[in-house]
């Protein structure tokens, strides 16, 4: 399944994350039953980890699947190390649970941390104009945004939760031309 990811990739250059609903242990083609298809499930994240791929794991309905697996599968699709504390995975046996863990996963996955398509000239940075739900933000404000480098702003305070948190959330950053060098 990686390799067919690749093989036609995103072109946003998104990062890309893997959510899995599993609903029992999982088999292997060669021997679907019993289920011994645990090593290779694992293998699997750990690889799609290494391409730059997380995997989040979610097991629909309760004592389908062993929470050691579970645990084992989450650890590996978030690149963690024996040692490191153990990953997040979900249990939903029904629809809110199932609704919320998969808003807990995107969630997750939204920052107030933006990159640019452009490098931004730190001293005249603030010369720009983020606005918010049709609201402009102010510049380096405890609730409004910051540049933290030449390629990334960041919401901050009540500006970021709003931007967490209201569906359908639309944001939007000009630059005049000599605050910004596209690249």
């Amino acid at each position: 399944m990686i390799d067919q990811f690749f093989s036609s990739p995103d072109p946003s250059g998104d990062p890309v994350a893997f959510v899995l609903a599993t609903d029992g242990e999982p088999d292997r083609c060669e021997e679907l039953d019993p289920q011994h298809g645990q090593d290779e499930a694992i293998a699997a994240a750990e690889r799609a980890y290494s391409l730059g791929i997380r995997t989040f794991i979610i097991s629909v309905g309760q004592g389908t699947v062993s929470e050691e697996h579970l645990q084992d599968m989450a650890n590996a699709g978030l690149g963690r190390s024996p040692g490191d504390p153990d990953a997040p995975f979900w249990v939903g046996d029904d629809d809110d649970g199932l609704r919320e863990a998969l808003t807990t996963i995107v969630g997750g996955e939204l920052s107030c941390e933006l990159e640019l398509n452009g490098r931004l000239s730190m001293d005249i940075a603030c010369s720009g104009t983020v606005v918010l739900n049709d609201s402009v933000l102010p510049c380096d404000d405890p609730n409004g945004w910051r540049a933290n480098d030449e390629t990334h702003i960041e919401l901050l305070g009540d500006a970021c939760d709003e931007l967490l948190n209201t569906p359908g959330a639309t944001l939007r950053a000009t630059f005049p031309c000599d605050a910004v060098e596209l690249y």
